[in-house]
């Protein structure tokens, strides 16, 4: 099991659902804000207010949404565009790459590896880490799991060198 949020971790091992002591973290992402091919690119969040539509992940269900939002709080900027309402929500981060690159939204924002998975649209600017909590991925083994070992061998490949690479060569950053 694999989230891009401790925060789903934490719940289902709350639950008792994983095996505590294979909860690690194995790679690490950016948030991005993307436009669609061709439009204008935002440089700052100061632009955000003179937006029709933003798209963000749903912040109370989403983890991409979850770091949107507060990103977006400490740039002093949320509250203004809820209070405009010029927020789109999606309940993916794909979906929100979907609202770009369809033109429904001036623009959005997702992981850098979403974007990167898009001919259809531009990273506008990446937003600086210090500006949500770290974006964390981790991973354990789910405990009614039937192939434990498998699960096991899984993190280890993940974790280690040629792992590692196919993170990076995807857009992900290591795990200091």
């Amino acid at each position: 099991m694999a989230s891009a949020a401790f925060k789903q971790i934490h719940i289902l091992n709350k639950q008792n659902l994983l095996v505590k002591e294979s909860i690690q973290p194995f790679t690490r992402n950016q948030l991005v804000v993307i436009v669609g091919r061709g439009q204008q690119k935002l440089t700052a969040f100061p632009g955000f207010v003179k937006l029709n539509k933003l798209a963000l992940g749903n912040p109370k269900t989403v983890p991409v949404g979850q770091y949107a939002a507060e990103a977006l709080t400490k740039a002093g900027v949320y509250q203004t565009l809820v209070d405009q309402n010029k927020l789109v929500y999606g309940e993916n981060v794909r979906q929100v790459l979907t609202y770009v690159e369809s033109g429904n939204v001036d623009a959005g924002i997702v992981y850098k590896t979403d974007a990167l998975t898009s001919t259809q649209v531009t990273i506008s600017f990446t937003i600086p880490a210090s500006y949500s909590e770290p974006i964390i991925y981790p991973i354990a083994i789910v405990k009614d799991s039937k192939h434990i070992q498998l699960a096991q061998n899984f993190i280890s490949y993940v974790l280690g060198k040629d792992g590692q690479k196919v993170l990076q060569a995807q857009g992900f950053l290591p795990v200091k």
